[in-house]
């Protein structure tokens, strides 16, 4: 593991350390205002430095495909998922009925989640491959040192949000359900 790799891995393991004690409503809010806002802007902006390398049609599909489905995930998140498991926090909290899941358990909708972070682990493991780890930009993209580094921003953003769900949100929201 390179240096940099392991400096990664530890930043994340601290971040995840940090959110063990908060409320969930409390990790939730931060997920939604700083990576889903993050990805939100940082999606169509590479996709626009990526546009003129449109010729590569392996990056841009990837990407297109990678885009759509983070876009389509965070709404099902949004929508039906972190409320669902705010109203479980709260009913704990009180000492109030569970509320009923309109899909069973909360592990259901967890599992798909967990589905799709490890899809887009892989999308962004293809983009890597087109692109050299980062390290080269199909000819035609944007300014290649801007199309680059917004890849590798948005793949390290990408790490550590998926893990504070993976990791800490949804085992707790899962053990919630079953205290």
């Amino acid at each position: 593991m390179s240096q940099a790799n392991m400096i990664q891995a530890s930043d994340i393991a601290c971040r995840i350390e940090e959110w063990q004690n908060r409320t969930l409503a409390d990790l939730i809010g931060y997920i939604v205002a700083k990576h889903h806002t993050y990805l939100r802007e940082a999606l169509p902006a590479v996709e626009n430095l990526l546009l003129p390398a449109s010729n590569d049609t392996a990056l841009m599909s990837t990407f297109r495909r990678f885009r759509r489905e983070m876009e389509e995930h965070m709404k099902k998140e949004e929508a039906i998922l972190f409320p669902m498991i705010e109203k479980l926090e709260r009913a704990r909290e009180t000492g109030s009925a569970p509320p009923k899941l309109p899909f069973g358990s909360i592990g259901h909708p967890i599992a798909v989640m967990e589905e799709e972070h490890e899809r887009a682990r892989k999308e962004l493991a293809e983009i890597r491959a087109v692109t050299g780890d980062y390290t080269r930009v199909p000819s035609g993209a944007g300014t290649q040192t801007s199309a680059l580094d917004k890849l590798k921003a948005l793949d390290a953003d990408l790490e550590i949000h998926s893990r504070l769900e993976d990791e800490v949100l949804f085992p707790r929201a899962i053990g919630l359900e079953r205290a």
